[in-house]
């Protein structure tokens, strides 16, 4: 199958990328902080896979995309662009394998350490077996097609109104010059490639929902190693490697807690699990169904800081990916400067000059390294831009603490540069990152009591585990405990976007690093016999909100709860041979429909989605009433030249009153358009019109 090719030859694309400027991360030993004699903490296929996927991802999206764009004005954009994409990729790995004559060699020697790593850890193989288990029945638990139709699970629907929407724009429609198909207006203010690259490979041939899961499963299966990796090699310990996954997958926080205190005793196991499942409490204001457990804002009908949101935001792993791989790279400039402090005898003056007034504490030891890594992260920015922003954050602290900090200064540089340049190119005239001070994230109570005490439920005891942890025996790689704190200072201070509640991504991705220095105290505590007890104890207390997490995933989404559309229809067929790509439709406020699935826009979808992205959702909220209440067909006809809308779709949502309370369409719309306009296509059983306007684009 072709996307099957496409994605294999993307993962040697970003192989050689990793091999040509960063072929340390293929030894392990050269990325350990400290000495060790021990070279199988992890198997180097730990790093290179999961390097070689986000990398390669990354890299020959755009490698796909340009070409496309360049092509935009052909019958077929993505079919020229898949060639051009192609062309580029193996005139790249030919070479590569000709000149580079020991890549079997060393492939081999991956394939050979990895299986020799884990015969000697078994427990390792084990875990991430479990990793990856649950890393396929999440994503395949929330979205999966089923007796002709497309399933998005209870708990994800609305985030898929806005993935699935794009996703379809490119496989099924011609989104150049890219824009939102939610609020069309020539611009994209979201970061869109992972749908692109999921797009493109259900072009290429594979279906939508393995094009989807796929991506997911092996986005968070390699998070989920990064992790590992940098785990153990700040605290030098697989054990607490194995435990930071763990905390990454099921989160710390005192909701648990708080929840089964409030209603103890139970009278039954069966009566525990339907009351922390949501079934009895906790109902949704969406649905019938279970809602998520907490006691913070957006906690319970959101599930927002847990593993939902692995689920729903799909592009979210590979961002960490990516974060976790930027650290990884820079790791050999901050160790040399710690081998200076931490193994050399030298007075304070002496370390004053190595810090301060030495060329090697500036000059850039690679400019090429520098360069392609500045690349690879604002090439980045539309696959996930918090995770970008998220790095840059904590690699302006580990440059402080490294040799050649003006190789983070190039990164940074070079970074800032090409997604400024995105930016324009996406949404020009628009400042898509507006940095403004937001004190307090979404917590009710700003105060520093009440944010301690928002902080505090949020995280459960990890935090002061954490803390424990940065002053137990590995205090020195205090640098460590700064860097991944960065992130959680940012979501508490800064907002980018209109809707501060986005910053949730960057406390997720600091409290997954921090939960390394938890891990360790952990593994600290256990090292004595009445300690193991202890420290069971507390990994049963961090991770039981997570567990009730993954027990009201299954609950919301199993059992065949989710939103149908179906794979093909009537309808769709229609929009699809009849209707331009680039079509635009009024409608309902829908989130999810028939329509996106055909890669068509709508003037005016669900609006939040919109709002938190910068669009002016509330000037086209007026023109979305004057329309549906135009007063004659003459006034309609000049609204729809005006917003470029081709077609209206009259069915029964339309004269709904929606949830902020507004009456939608004149019941008389239909008449009133049918008197100046053609029905172009009609279900009377469904009560669904299309009718085409005097629009043409």
């Amino acid at each position: 199958m072709l996307a099957v090719v496409y994605l294999l030859l993307s993962i040697f694309l970003g192989y050689i990328f990793i091999n040509i400027f960063t072929p340390y991360v293929f030894r392990p030993k050269s990325l350990y902080m400290h000495f060790t004699r021990s070279t199988r903490l992890f198997p180097r296929l730990f790093v290179v896979f999961p390097a070689s996927f986000t990398v390669g991802a990354i890299l020959s999206g755009w490698l796909l995309y340009i070409p496309s764009y360049l092509l935009r004005d052909t019958e077929r954009p993505l079919f020229y662009g898949s060639i051009a994409a192609f062309s580029v990729m193996i005139f790249i790995t030919v070479p590569y394998l000709i000149f580079k004559r020991s890549f079997i060699r060393d492939l081999r020697l991956l394939c050979t350490d990895f299986f020799e790593t884990i015969k000697e850890n078994i427990i390792l193989a084990v875990f991430f077996s479990f990793a990856l288990a649950f890393a396929i029945w999440l994503m395949t638990l929330t979205f999966y097609i089923k007796d002709g139709n497309i399933h998005m699970g209870v708990s994800v629907f609305s985030d898929f109104a806005v993935h699935t929407a794009i996703i379809r724009s490119f496989s099924e429609g011609s989104n150049f010059p890219t824009q939102f198909p939610h609020f069309p207006d020539g611009t994209i203010r979201y970061h869109f490639m992972f749908q692109f690259f999921t797009g493109a490979l259900e072009y290429m041939g594979m279906r939508i929902d393995i094009a989807l899961n796929l991506m997911s499963v092996t986005a968070l299966l390699n998070a989920t190693l990064l992790l590992y990796v940098v785990a153990v090699i700040v605290t030098q310990n697989r054990s607490a490697g194995i435990l930071t996954v763990v905390l990454f997958l099921f989160r710390s926080s005192f909701a648990a807690p708080r929840f089964i205190m409030e209603n103890w005793p139970f009278g039954s196991t069966e009566e525990f699990i339907t009351l922390i499942t949501g079934k009895n409490s906790f109902i949704t204001p969406f649905s019938n169904d279970s809602s998520f457990l907490g006691y913070t804002t957006n906690e319970e009908t959101w599930g927002l800081y847990n593993m939902n949101v692995y689920a729903n935001q799909r592009h979210f792993a590979l961002g960490i990916s990516m974060t976790l791989f930027g650290l990884l790279a820079m790791i050999p400039l901050m160790k040399k400067m710690y081998y200076i402090y931490e193994y050399r005898s030298l007075t304070i003056k002496e370390r004053a000059k190595e810090f301060f007034f030495t060329a090697s504490a500036w000059a850039p030891q690679s400019y090429w390294r520098a360069a392609a890594l500045g690349v690879l992260f604002g090439a980045s920015a539309f696959f996930h831009g918090s995770a970008v922003i998220a790095l840059l954050s904590m690699l302006a602290v580990m440059g402080l603490f490294s040799k050649h900090r003006l190789e983070y200064l190039i990164i940074a540089a070079i970074t800032y540069a090409l997604a400024t340049l995105q930016t324009n190119f996406f949404a020009p005239g628009v400042e898509l990152a507006r940095p403004r001070l937001v004190f307090g994230f979404i917590s009710p109570d700003k105060s520093p009591m009440g944010l301690v005490a928002f902080i505090v439920m949020l995280t459960g005891i990890a935090l002061f585990l954490a803390l424990l942890g940065l002053f137990t025996h590995f205090r020195r790689f205090k640098v460590f405990f700064l860097m991944f704190l960065t992130p959680l200072i940012i979501t508490f201070t800064i907002s980018l976007t209109p809707d501060v509640t986005v910053n949730h991504k960057f406390l997720m991705i600091s409290m997954a690093l921090l939960n390394i220095f938890a891990a360790y105290a952990v593994c600290v505590i256990m090292d004595s016999v009445p300690g193991k007890a202890i420290g069971v104890i507390l990994v049963a207390f961090m991770v039981s909100t997570g567990v009730i997490d993954a027990l009201t995933v299954q609950s919301r989404n199993g059992g065949g709860r989710s939103i149908a559309i179906a794979r093909t229809s009537p309808y769709q067929e229609w929009l699809l041979n009849e209707t331009e790509p680039g079509s635009i439709f009024l409608t309902a406020w829908n989130g999810v429909n028939e329509l996106f699935f055909t890669g068509r826009y709508e003037f005016y979808g669900w609006p939040y989605y919109a709002w938190s992205g910068g669009y002016d959702t509330g000037g086209r909220q007026e023109v979305y009433r004057a329309m549906l209440r135009p007063g004659d067909a003459e006034n309609f006809s000049r609204l729809a030249k005006e917003n470029k809308i081709s077609y209206v779709v009259i069915e029964p949502e339309l004269f709904d009153v929606n949830d902020m309370g507004f009456h939608f369409a004149d019941p008389d719309l239909l008449n009133i358009l049918q008197s100046k306009f053609p029905v172009v296509y009609s279900e009377p059983e469904r009560q669904l019109y299309v009718i085409k306007t005097d629009y043409n684009p």
